[in-house]
């Protein structure tokens, strides 16, 4: 009887019925479809290779490692869907949930659109959730994405035994690829969970595969970055990288790394971005002069660049990226998911126009 007790209390406050193990095969992550994948090395989940980044500052290092943007693309009849994964280390930002700095998150193709499906909340370095239930068992397309702000060392998706688990439809998968190259906000920082990182909601509306550069306090425009962006077969390279840098870096750095760039991809699209204004430049005089001079830097760069003749260079001025109501930031610099989904209103319609593609809202 106590027994029978004890059962009945650990399923009341589970709000997710254990299953057992046995119940379950797995597949290693890097055996389906991984897409936002800029490393040529297939078994982890860093986002430059290890070659390359010995040339960049001890930040960008470490942060290459973080899987923001990374997701994986895979094919299931089963009508449960369980994920294990394993951190480096559980991090903690003050900003963002814990589910976007350390989990993940599912999404399905419902024969129009990407939807949302499930979290998988994280609770320490090795985790363990079943991540949905009581499915109908119809072969369906899905997508995991990644954390923004850790290294996974292990990623394992499981599907009931009777079950199929095939990489996803190439139909419903992008061939195309951008690269994006920036800043925290680049990376997703202060997104409720990583399918909400803006280059993350471009590659679902636009059936494009973003590869994420994006560093946290680490854009800084070093030379070296467009070395990596140009080994990347990309057909259009976005620059968000004014935040991080100071006026005087980005008066130093931009035009050298966009004149670099332009030289070793001479045809492929560049568009520039200024930075967001933040919320406290509205308050803070020094802060306001700082943002105007970055991006007046940027832009100086931008029209130097087309006086000598260079071509399919575009420019996003701030004012266009996060609206104008004061709502759009967590902490006034890091964007909630509804700015989020406003920047990628903005540089998606632009991307359209470039690649002749629809941008679906």
């Amino acid at each position: 009887m106590k027994l029978y007790k004890y059962i009945v209390l650990a399923f009341l406050f589970n709000p997710f019925p254990v299953l057992a193990q046995d119940n379950f095969t797995f597949k290693k992550g890097h055996e389906l479809t991984v897409l936002g994948r800029t490393s040529s090395d297939k078994t982890n989940y860093h986002r430059i290779d290890s070659v390359d980044v010995t040339r960049l500052p001890d930040l960008v290092r470490r942060f290459s490692k973080y899987s923001a943007g990374m997701n994986i693309a895979f094919k299931t009849n089963s009508k449960s869907i369980k994920l294990n994964w394993k951190l480096d280390k559980l991090n903690t930002m003050w900003n963002m949930s814990s589910v976007g700095v350390n989990g993940l998150d599912l999404y399905c193709w419902n024969g129009k659109v990407w939807q949302y499906v499930s979290s998988a909340r994280p609770t320490g370095t090795n985790n363990r959730v079943l991540l949905v239930e009581n499915l109908d068992g119809e072969l369906r397309n899905y997508r995991v994405f990644l954390p923004i702000y850790s290294e996974v060392r292990d990623i394992e998706i499981g599907v009931f035994k009777d079950a199929e688990i095939l990489p996803g439809d190439a139909a419903n998968l992008p061939t195309r690829k951008v690269a994006i190259y920036g800043s925290s906000i680049t990376q997703g920082i202060a997104a409720s969970r990583p399918g909400m990182a803006y280059p993350s909601i471009l590659s679902r509306k636009m059936k494009i595969d973003f590869l994420n550069l994006g560093f946290s306090g680490s854009g800084k425009m070093e030379i070296e970055i467009a070395d990596i962006l140009a080994k990347i077969p990309a057909e259009v390279y976005v620059l968000d990288c004014v935040p991080n840098a100071l006026p005087h870096e980005v008066k130093e750095r931009s035009y050298p790394l966009v004149f670099r760039l332009r030289k070793l991809k001479p045809e492929v699209p560049i568009v520039m971005v200024e930075s967001v204004r933040r919320e406290i430049s509205n308050w803070n005089s020094v802060m306001k002069d700082r943002i105007e001079q970055q991006n007046g830097e940027f832009k100086k760069t931008y029209n130097k660049l087309l006086a000598e003749g260079n071509k399919n260079i575009y420019y996003i001025k701030s004012e266009d990226l996060m609206g104008d109501d004061h709502d759009a930031t967590v902490d006034g610099t890091h964007l909630t998911d509804l700015g989020y989904m406003r920047i990628s209103e903005t540089i998606g319609k632009q991307l359209a126009e470039i690649m002749n593609i629809k941008f679906l809202k």
